[in-house]
């Protein structure tokens, strides 16, 4: 797993947003413009009050304005509509983007994505991106064009007075990048804050049934309200820094116009006698000079914007960093379906010992293939290795001849029909559920799966029948029931290699020798690997391959590793004996 060298320069993200050069120069021209209004106006306030003008010069200039402002409407009109479609058009694709690749990333590098860290992501980070790139940038083209033009005319109307302006507005944007800085660094503690808030709160709704179940669902509110609270502190302190500096560069934005006014009356006072061009070069100014205070107040929100949108950055690069898989090109399907481990060696990240330790097995086609073991001795490990869930360290794993890391993960997934310990379901009909692995299936090949899995019954005591919708992860169902669904959606999907990872853990004995049929009928043609710890459920095994600390220490059928297993014996004597005190 690799990142980025410099943060926020991905790739897809140097490409968000879409920018359009005609959307650029519209901006900077409607800055212009609105400078230009304030020009109109101070010059006919000049040649009204210096007595150089007449009625019809108002008149045209009032035309100017009206002309002006029109013509900004028609030139905004369909750029802001134009930029907002693009931005929100830009993260959707941000978000697809980010999902393809989590979907093309080890297991491993998936789950040591932290759950808060993905929900900003999809959630604020990139809608900062979004106004970022609709609001934040067009703003700061049109503030700045503007204040530049307006500090340019206040100084050709009144060189002093604009020169002041500009030493009040130096010190204020030397104060706005200090502002800058400080509250950076409270909004980084605000968006980690933010992350922790959201995996407490996945963890305390997931988690309800046990917090009730030990007492501690109130409890853990208080836990709950502390993330928040450091959230907020996190944020709270950034702005506690920044809003006596953002507070002065304010003032000094509006001092900016007073002090510029100010020196121009200075001047009209030395002056001696009343000069109307003085006056009317005063009042021009005057109004020059407070039309910059618009652009230049709203330099401190943006300034802030700009800080969220390049947090926003860092963490969404973060993510689209990580290195996918590298996939074969094989699509060809194998001629057999034969399994074989090759001196397998893996280990986890951070781990200094081996998850595999030079593991060698053959599962045959048409043949049912047992992993049985303690904890941790590697039984699961094995099924993520076949699905490039994750990646061998040294060995390999070959599927019909062929190395598992040479298919496509198209052509890999299709091979594979997978019943887990923990099965999914998602919030959808029953019957959708079922056919995942081939949504094109007829109902009728939908219910003969499930006729098999032992589970039709169950689904038509249930209103709407596989038409029900499934309630979020499964809740309405079982452990049991949600099992046989997993083991319905393997048999429809009829893929040459079926595992089976504890498939038969949540099941009552009076339906487990159902499932057994059912899955005896998956072992024609097929390579059927299982998990188990109920080692009654693979006495019949054809093969079974006993694993310790990631090494095999026997392979045999079930009385010839009675027979010559010492450690196989152990197991089945203590899963004999704890069945017997659970009978």
């Amino acid at each position: 797993m690799n990142k980025q060298t410099v943060p926020g320069q991905h790739p897809a993200l140097l490409a968000f947003p879409s920018w359009n050069d005609r959307h650029l120069l519209a901006h900077c021209l409607d800055g212009l413009l609105f400078a230009m209004q304030a020009v109109v106006a101070a010059s006919g306030i000049f040649l009204a009050l210096s007595g150089t003008g007449s009625w019809w010069l108002a008149v045209a200039a009032l035309g100017i304005l009206c002309g002006i402002a029109l013509f900004r409407w028609l030139l905004l009109k369909t750029t802001v509509l134009n930029e907002y479609q693009q931005a929100y058009s830009d993260g959707l694709s941000l978000r697809a983007g980010i999902l393809r690749q989590l979907i093309r990333l080890s297991l491993g590098d998936f789950r040591s994505l932290r759950s808060g860290r993905l929900v900003r992501a999809f959630g604020e980070d990139i809608l900062w991106l979004e106004n970022n790139a609709s609001s934040v940038r067009p703003e700061i083209l049109y503030n700045s064009t503007a204040l530049i033009v307006l500090l340019i005319a206040a100084c050709i109307f009144a060189p002093g007075p604009g020169v002041a302006a500009l030493a009040f507005l130096g010190v204020g944007l030397l104060l706005l990048t200090l502002v800058h800085r400080r509250i950076a660094r409270g909004l980084e503690q605000r968006a980690l804050g933010l992350e922790k808030a959201a995996r407490s709160l996945s963890e305390f709704c997931e988690g309800m049934a046990v917090l009730r179940g030990f007492g501690r669902a109130r409890k853990s509110v208080p836990d709950f309200e502390q993330q928040i609270g450091r959230m907020r502190n996190g944020a709270r302190k950034g702005v506690l820094l920044a809003t006596p500096i953002a507070v002065t560069y304010r003032a000094l934005v509006d001092l900016s116009a007073a002090g510029a006014i100010a020196v121009s009356l200075l001047i009209a006072s030395r002056s001696g006698g009343v000069d109307t061009a003085a006056i009317g070069n005063l009042a021009a100014s005057c109004l020059l000079l407070a039309a910059t205070v618009i652009p230049a107040r709203n330099f401190a929100a943006l300034s802030a914007m700009l800080v969220l949108a390049r947090i926003a950055r860092e963490n969404v690069s973060g993510l689209l960093a990580y290195e996918e898989m590298n996939h074969g090109d094989v699509h060809q399907i194998p001629a057999r379906y034969d399994l074989q481990f090759e001196d397998v060696r893996f280990s986890y990240p951070g781990q200094s010992t081996r998850a595999m330790d030079g593991v060698s097995f053959e599962a045959k086609q048409g043949s049912l293939t047992a992993l049985v073991g303690p904890n941790g001795s590697g039984k699961t490990t094995c099924l993520q290795l076949m699905m490039r869930f994750r990646d061998v360290s040294e060995g390999a794993i070959l599927l019909g001849g062929t190395d598992v890391r040479d298919f496509t993960p198209e052509t890999l997934s299709s091979l594979f029909a997978p019943v887990y310990q923990e099965p999914q379901l998602f919030h959808d009909t029953v019957a959708a559920n079922i056919r995942l692995g081939r949504p094109e299936v007829s109902n009728e090949e939908i219910i003969e799966a499930a006729k098999a899995a032992a589970i039709h019954e169950t689904i038509l005591a249930r209103p709407g029948g596989y038409e029900a919708l499934v309630a979020p992860y499964g809740r309405d169902f079982s452990g049991g029931e949600r099992q046989r669904i997993a083991i319905a959606r393997a048999i429809l999907k009829d893929a040459p290699v079926v595992l089976l990872d504890e498939a038969t853990s949540a099941l009552d004995p009076e339906n487990e020798h159902l499932i057994q049929a059912g899955i005896r009928a998956l072992v024609r043609n097929k390579t059927v690997i299982a998990v188990a710890h109920r080692l009654s459920t693979i006495t019949a095994a054809d093969r079974i391959v006993v694993l310790d600390k990631g090494r095999v220490t026997a392979t045999g059928s079930h009385d010839e590793l009675l027979e010559f297993s010492p450690h196989y014996r152990s197991l089945w004597e203590r899963f004999n004996a704890i069945r017997m005190s659970h009978p």
